[in-house]
C-alpha cells in the first residue's frame, strides 16, 4: 500500500468555522434538525458545455496547485468533485467578495445559484446509478450554543439543493463519535473515522462524503496479469508491482501524451491512464495542461487508430491513500477572504455579532483508491489532458501504452469527460 498520511476509501471535506468569541456551555446531545427544515424538491439543472469547461478548468488548476503545495515528486490524488460539493454548500453562506472569490476558484466562475442546481442534478444522477455504486452524502453540524445563530435560509438551501442532513450538537467527545459514525455509515464503512477531537473555536462543520465502487466492463484476463514487474519511480529506483495488460481498439492523445480509457460496467464512467512522454514528469505535464484545460475533455472525444492499429495497455495494480489540508492551496488560488478572520463574510450563514467574525480555518481533503484486475474503489471524506493524429492506412501500427513509470490518471464521467477523481503517480512503495 502506498501511504500519504492517512485515509481509507472516501473523500470527505470538512470546513471548520472559527469564531473570535470565547466561552460556551454545551450539552451532550446531538439533535437531528433535518425534518424540521421544510423545503420544496429541487429539479436540478443539466450543466451547459460552457459549465463543463469551467468545472474541468477549475479541477485541473486545483490539482496543479495541490502538486505545488506538496513535497517534490510526491504522489497526489484528489477529488475535485468532492471539493465542489463541499463548497457548493458553503458558498450559500458566503457574501460579497468572499463568495465571488470562492465561485471563481472552486466553480471556475459559475455562480452559486446555478451551481446549486447543477450539483442537485449530480447527486440525483450519481446516487441512482445501477452499474456502478456511488454514495454522495452531505451534512451540516452546528455547535449547540445559544449565541450561534445559523440562518434558516441557508439551511433550507443546503437541504433543498444538496440534500444535506443538519445536526445540532454539543461539540464534545460524544459529537466526535457521532460525526465519525456518520462518516463510517456514508463511506460504506471504508472510512471509520475522520476526526479525533474538536477544536474549541469550531462552531460548524460542513461535510461531503463520496464513495465509488465499480467493476471493469471487461475484466483483465488471467493471462494479462504479470506479477513482480518493475515500476520505475521518479527518482530512478525500481519497485515491484503486479501489472495488468490487455488489447484495445484505439487510444487518445492528450497534449502530446498517449492515453487510454478503461470502462466500468454501464460505460458511464472510465479510468483514464496517461503515459508521460520521454523526459516529461507528471508535475510538468499537469502544469502545461492547465494552460489549455479544455484540451483534456476534447481529447477524450477523439479516438485514434480506430480500425487500423493494435493498441496494448499496461497498468499497475495499486492502492493509494492521500490527505492534505487545502486551505492554503485555495487561498493561494485567489480566495483568501474566506480564511481571513477579519475579511471573511459568511453572513448568509450566520447572524452578525458585535466584535466577532466567522471564517474557514481548514479544508481537510482525504482520498483513497484501489485499482486491481476486477475494478476500482475510490473515495473522498471532508472534515472539508489532444492533438488529433491519424494512422497511415498502408501499414498496421502497433502502440503500447505502458504505465510502468510515473503517470497521470483520472476517473471521468464519459458524457462530459470531467475528472471526478484525478492524480499523479510518481512512485510505488
Amino acid at each position: 500500500m502506498i501511504k500519504k498520511r492517512i485515509i481509507t476509501l472516501c473523500l470527505v471535506f470538512v470546513f471548520m468555522f472559527n469564531t473570535l468569541c470565547a466561552g460556551a456551555t454545551y450539552t451532550n446531545n446531538t439533535t437531528k434538525l433535518t425534518q424540521n427544515i421544510k423545503t420544496k424538491k429541487c429539479k436540478g439543472q443539466k450543466p451547459k458545455s460552457s459549465d463543463t469547461k469551467k468545472i474541468t478548468s477549475a479541477s485541473l488548476k486545483l490539482l496543479n496547485e495541490v502538486i505545488k503545495a506538496e513535497d517534490k515528486d510526491e504522489n497526489v490524488f484528489i477529488s475535485p468533485t468532492s471539493v465542489i460539493f463541499a463548497f457548493g454548500m458553503a458558498n450559500n453562506g458566503a457574501r460579497s467578495k468572499t463568495r465571488t472569490q470562492l465561485e471563481n476558484v472552486i466553480n471556475g466562475g459559475i455562480k452559486t445559484k446555478s451551481m446549486n442546481n447543477i450539483l442537485c442534478r449530480y447527486i440525483k444522477k450519481m446516487n441512482k446509478q445501477k452499474d456502478v455504486k456511488w454514495n454522495i452524502a452531505n451534512s451540516i453540524w452546528i455547535r449547540n450554543r445559544n449565541d450561534i445563530k445559523v440562518k434558516k435560509r441557508f439551511l433550507k438551501k443546503v437541504k433543498k439543493y444538496h440534500n444535506a442532513q443538519v445536526f445540532k450538537a454539543a461539540f464534545d467527545n460524544n459529537t466526535v463519535k457521532d460525526i465519525n459514525k456518520w462518516v463510517k455509515k456514508n463511506t460504506h464503512k471504508m472510512i471509520p473515522k475522520i476526526m479525533k477531537t474538536i477544536d474549541s473555536d469550531a462552531v460548524m462543520y460542513i461535510i461531503n462524503a463520496m464513495a465509488f465502487e465499480a467493476s471493469w466492463a471487461e475484466p483483465f484476463k488471467k493471462s494479462g496479469i504479470s506479477k513482480n514487474k518493475d515500476f520505475t519511480n521518479i527518482d530512478g529506483s525500481k519497485s515491484k508491482v503486479d501489472m495488468l495488460s490487455e488489447g484495445q481498439d484505439y487510444y487518445y492523445t492528450i497534449n502530446g501524451a498517449n492515453a487510454f480509457k478503461k470502462y466500468y460496467d454501464g460505460y458511464d464512467y472510465a479510468f483514464v491512464g496517461i503515459e508521460m512522454p520521454e523526459g516529461v514528469s507528471p508535475t510538468d505535464y499537469v502544469n502545461k495542461l492547465v494552460e489549455n484545460p479544455d484540451v483534456f475533455t476534447k481529447s477524450l472525444k477523439i479516438k485514434n487508430c480506430k480500425d487500423d492499429c493494435d493498441v496494448t495497455i499496461t497498468m499497475p495494480k495499486f492502492e493509494l491513500d492521500y490527505s492534505l489540508d487545502m486551505a492554503n492551496v485555495i487561498k493561494n488560488m485567489g480566495a483568501p477572504y474566506a480564511f481571513d478572520q477579519n475579511k471573511a463574510n459568511l453572513y448568509n450563514m450566520f447572524n452578525k455579532k458585535k466584535n466577532n467574525n466567522y471564517y474557514f480555518s481548514s479544508v481537510i481533503h482525504k482520498t483513497h483508491i484501489e485499482v486491481d484486475k476486477n475494478g476500482t474503489k475510490a473515495a473522498a471524506v471532508t472534515k472539508i489532458g489532444t492533438v488529433e493524429t491519424s494512422c497511415a492506412p498502408e501499414e498496421k501500427k502497433y502502440l503500447h501504452i505502458k504505465l510502468d513509470h510515473p503517470f497521470v490518471y483520472a476517473i471521468v464521467d464519459n458524457k462530459t469527460n470531467v475528472p471526478i477523481f484525478i492524480g499523479t503517480m510518481n512512485k510505488m512503495e
